[in-house]
């Protein structure tokens, strides 16, 4: 809505690529939006985190949303 482009660098297993892919269809149809996934190295993760307007951290320790 804001018009920023939201890159996600996220493990995604494929036991949930079937949840993900049917909770998120207009999120990733969207062309602002894209999934780089795990496809990220060291040269290229600082500046993709030390750029970024916004970060979200997802703790290594259990989800207690259940996600």
């Amino acid at each position: 809505m804001a018009g920023v482009p939201l890159k996600s660098a996220a493990k995604l297993d494929r036991s949930d690529q079937e949840y993900f892919d049917s909770k998120n269809p207009a999120l990733m149809n969207n062309p602002l939006v894209e999934f780089i996934g795990e496809g990220i190295g060291s040269p290229e993760k600082n500046p993709f985190l030390g750029n970024a307007l916004e970060l979200l951290f997802r703790s290594i320790g259990g989800d207690p949303l259940g996600w």
